[in-house]
């Protein structure tokens, strides 16, 4: 049987069967550091809510809040966690707790209020650290294409 005439052979295909591995990798990695920034503004207007002095001492609190990058992965991708180690109550002034009396004495929720103030900033560093990706992806596919002149 003659050659098929058609056949066409793609020198650069095997970049492009780990192409959904490596996109998600420098997602992950530019959204580590877009999403850092935001982070760091949400920790800043959650502190910003915490008046020292006031219901429990939120003092030690605000000086001690932060964020701590928990997890990267293909599901759930770039995660910060807001959190306080030094101030072991930061979640029962966050979201409430019951009194001694039975009562339930409901949050601040000053880190939902500093994520909802920044919600446009989240969504633009998401939108960031896919411009960085897919500018990094088309710089890949130009060197490609420069060394298989097809």
């Amino acid at each position: 049987m003659p050659p098929n005439p058609f056949t066409v052979s793609i020198k650069g295909l095997r970049r492009l069967n780990t192409l959904p591995e490596r996109m998600a990798s420098m997602y992950e990695a530019a959204a580590v550091i877009t999403m850092a920034r935001v982070a760091d503004k949400v920790v800043a207007d959650a502190k910003a809510q915490l008046v020292p002095g006031h219901g429990l001492d939120t003092g030690l609190l605000k000086y001690t809040l932060e964020k701590e990058l928990i997890r990267i992965g293909e599901v759930l991708g770039v995660i910060y966690s807001i959190k306080s180690d030094a101030a072991d109550y930061w979640l029962d002034v966050e979201i409430g707790h019951f009194m001694d009396n039975g009562s339930w004495w409901e949050g601040y929720h000053y880190i939902a209020n500093a994520i909802n103030m920044n919600k446009a900033l989240i969504k633009g560093a998401a939108k960031q650290a896919w411009e960085m990706t897919s500018g990094k992806l088309a710089a890949e596919e130009a060197a490609l294409l420069g060394m298989f002149k097809l």
